[in-house]
């Protein structure tokens, strides 16, 4: 592992007698394990530090704990878990009066609300990041700024979420915190793609092209590769494959979802999951394997839900329906058309709301007004 904040905490961390001070870094270190997808030796950490204060617990430490424990949960499946323990670190930092670990859950929150495109949730815990300085510390700033970067940029903003994505790097290289570093590569790379992919499909027109995804995802890979992060690890080959797939390259995209499609079981992606299925499914049909496609196709429309992102439900459906045209079904072709038709017009208006929030949120006007 050749991560430069993990050895910058270290460090801290040997300065610190033993006491309250210094275990609230080793729970801080643990949670950059578990980003750095250490979530294993995370875990142990936390482990022994429940031990140590079960009888006497530190308001302070049990906290840091509570968020480290989420980012455990949060990387290895996004679950409702993670949110649950921001919350209760949220509210524990608030009952005693610690700042800087207020607006440090408050800006996990942020992250899990963008996540469930709870949008006025989500603001609502920036706001309390961005207005809650001095207390922010540079990390959190720069998630937080990543959070405002991501939404503008999946609202079909590029121009003006690159001002924010460029905040994000500042504030990271400031700290050396390649996590964060890698989250905005792939974060950034992951978008341009969608944006490209909604567009081929009959959403909102863009100006992102999926030769930026790729590129990015690339950067991303060897990034990973050489800090030793794997918590983005199986997001990588997929965005590879999705973006082959819009390109035409459907061989190349076939062969990265039989080697990895099988390996994505977070619970916060499913509605990626399902999208992934059905253009595996257009990619075996466009090769040949009519059967096999089928089979993709009919596994994809089972696994739709109504609480899927309503972009990854509408490109399924215009997926499924062109598949199902070449299939010679033309009456689920046009059921599934209509329906995505409807799911389009909904992520538009989605995206409207996306850029309201955000333009009326007061801690990110008072962000965007300091120097990047």
């Amino acid at each position: 592992m050749n991560s430069r904040f993990l050895a910058r905490m270290d460090a801290r961390i040997a300065e610190c007698g033993p006491g309250e001070a210094r275990d609230a870094l080793v729970a801080e270190r643990a949670s950059y394990l578990a980003r750095l997808g250490h979530v294993d030796e995370a875990r142990q950490v936390l482990s022994d530090l429940r031990l140590k204060w079960g009888e006497t617990p530190s308001a302070r430490v049990s906290s840091l704990v509570h968020i480290a424990d989420g980012l455990c949960h949060y990387y290895t499946d996004m679950g409702p878990e993670a949110r649950d323990r921001f919350l209760r670190a949220h509210a524990l930092a608030r009952a005693a009066s610690l700042g800087d670990v207020v607006v440090r859950a408050a800006s996990w929150l942020a992250l899990v609300h963008y996540g469930a495109y709870r949008f006025p949730d989500m603001v609502r815990s920036l706001d309390e990041c961005f207005l809650g300085t001095p207390h922010t510390d540079p990390s959190t700033l720069a998630r937080s700024c990543l959070v405002v970067a991501q939404t503008i940029h999946l609202a079909n903003r590029f121009d003006l979420a690159l001002p924010w994505y460029r905040r994000v790097r500042l504030l990271s290289a400031e700290t050396e915190d390649e996590a964060t570093i890698s989250a905005l590569m792939h974060n950034m790379a992951s978008i341009w793609a969608t944006n490209s992919r909604n567009a081929l499909l009959g959403g909102p027109p863009t100006r992102d092209n999926s030769r930026q995804a790729l590129a990015g995802a690339m950067s991303t890979l060897n990034f990973d590769d050489l800090v030793g992060l794997t918590n983005l690890s199986v997001f990588t080959p997929l965005l590879r494959a999705q973006v082959c797939s819009i390109e035409g390259d459907c061989e190349q995209a076939l062969l990265l979802y039989e080697n990895h499609l099988s390996a994505l079981s977070l619970k916060a992606v499913q509605g990626w999951q399902v999208w992934l299925l059905a253009d595996k499914g257009w990619c075996q049909l466009q090769t040949g394997k009519s059967q096999l496609a089928k089979e993709s196709c009919e596994a994809g429309k089972s696994a739709l839900t109504s609480d899927m992102h309503v972009d990854d439900r509408a490109a399924t459906l215009t997926r499924l329906s062109r598949a199902y045209a070449k299939f010679g079904d033309g009456a689920e072709a046009e059921r599934c058309e209509v329906e995505a038709s409807a799911c389009w017009r909904d992520f538009a208006a989605l995206q409207e709301l996306m850029l309201s929030v955000v333009e009326s949120s007061r801690g990110v006007r008072w962000m965007a007004d300091q120097r990047p």
